[in-house]
């Protein structure tokens, strides 16, 4: 069973691990070295808890993990944002490839 829980900063090395092995699963043939270095990714990841990342977006923020057994097996990243002229975006939504296509999106 998949549940979604609401993740903190404690989960940001896992979170990092799902980004790049996803990444690397799903789209191969575009990842940059850049995209999957792990310890920018945590890096961001910490600058994405603290609030001063994105530049463009504001404090309010919020990423869902989705869990079974205790793992995590994907997330989605959100925060509210002057960009574009709109209210929020999407930062990322990453899921683990086994995962994929069995309703964990939804």
């Amino acid at each position: 069973m998949i549940t979604i829980e609401i993740a903190h900063e404690a989960d940001k090395e896992q979170l990092t691990t799902i980004e790049i092995e996803s990444k690397i699963q799903s789209i191969p043939e575009c990842v940059d070295a850049i995209e999957i270095d792990y310890d920018l990714r945590l890096y961001r990841w910490g600058t994405y808890f603290n609030g001063t990342s994105p530049a463009s977006s504001k404090p309010q923020r919020i990423i869902l993990k989705a869990v079974t057994d205790g793992t995590i097996i994907g997330y989605m990243a959100g925060h509210l944002t002057n960009r574009y002229g709109l209210d929020a975006e999407i930062q990322s939504f990453y899921i683990l490839k086994e995962y994929q296509r069995n309703s964990t999106g939804k």
